[in-house]
C-alpha cells in the first residue's frame, strides 16, 4: 500500500518539481459526460505551499479540463517516475479553480506561478 500525504511536504515537492510530464483527469457532473486525462508538462506546475498547487493549462484539444473545473472544481493530479526510483503520486481528492483572465495577470507573478509558453508543435 501507498503512502498518504496530509501535506506537500519538502521531499515530496522536490519529487513533483523533478518530473517532467505529470496528468490532470477532470469529469463532468452528467452521466453522458467524458472524463478527460491530459498530459501536461513544459514547466507549467508550481507547488505555492504545503496545501495549494498551481497550473498553466493550454487549450489544445477544446478546454475540457476549463469547463469541467468550472462546473464542478474535481480534479485528480498524477505524477509519475520511470527512474531509478519508479514511483506515482496522486492527489485524488483535489478541488480547483480557474481564475479569470483579469485575475491570471494581476496575481499570477506575485503566486509564483509559472507563464509557461505553449509548447512548440
Amino acid at each position: 500500500m501507498g503512502a498518504v500525504f496530509d501535506a506537500i511536504d519538502p521531499t515530496l515537492r522536490s519529487w513533483i518539481e523533478d518530473q517532467p510530464m505529470w496528468f490532470v483527469a477532470t469529469a463532468p457532473l452528467g452521466a453522458d459526460g467524458h472524463v478527460n486525462v491530459s498530459p501536461l508538462g513544459h514547466g507549467t506546475f508550481s507547488v505555492l505551499d504545503s496545501h495549494r498547487v498551481a497550473w498553466v493549462d493550454f487549450t489544445g484539444s477544446g478546454v475540457e479540463t476549463i469547463a469541467h473545473i468550472r462546473e464542478n472544481g474535481r480534479v485528480c493530479l498524477m505524477f509519475t517516475s520511470f527512474d531509478k526510483r519508479p514511483r506515482i503520486a496522486s492527489a485524488c481528492t483535489a478541488r480547483a479553480r480557474c481564475p479569470s483572465p483579469a485575475t491570471r495577470r494581476s496575481k499570477t507573478s506575485s503566486l509564483g506561478i509559472p507563464r509557461a509558453r505553449a509548447p512548440e508543435q
